[in-house]
């Protein structure tokens, strides 16, 4: 009996860690969409959108990170606090001391 239950509990602890906690979602940012791949398991974030793509780490409630523009070479920051709704945050580039403009998105959709 000592067995049977050591056995169930090994294969729900693989089971449990075999699982992926992770999602897409995609987000309206100013008339183009950003999508994002979340994962929590990680709490690493990596997302794509028209002319770039960005990595970062989950921190609970914020994302932050950096942007790499593929159109002309630019990179740079950004640090998003999020919501139900989306999130809203800033960005700068790399040269940058201050931040220079708020980022924000409105989430379309998570799969």
């Amino acid at each position: 009996m000592k067995r049977i239950i050591f056995l169930s509990a090994i294969l729900a602890m693989f089971l449990f860690a075999g699982s992926a906690l992770a999602e897409t979602c995609d987000f309206d940012t100013n008339g183009y969409v950003l999508s994002l791949d979340m994962d929590y398991n990680y709490s690493q974030v990596m997302g794509y959108y028209p002319g770039g793509q960005l990595d970062g780490q989950i921190y609970g409630d914020t994302i932050q990170g950096t942007w790499y523009s593929t159109t002309d070479n630019n990179y740079g920051e950004f640090w998003w606090q999020v919501y139900d709704w989306g999130f809203e945050g800033y960005w700068k580039y790399a040269s940058d001391y201050e931040w220079r403009e708020v980022w924000t998105g409105t989430l379309i959709q998570c799969y």
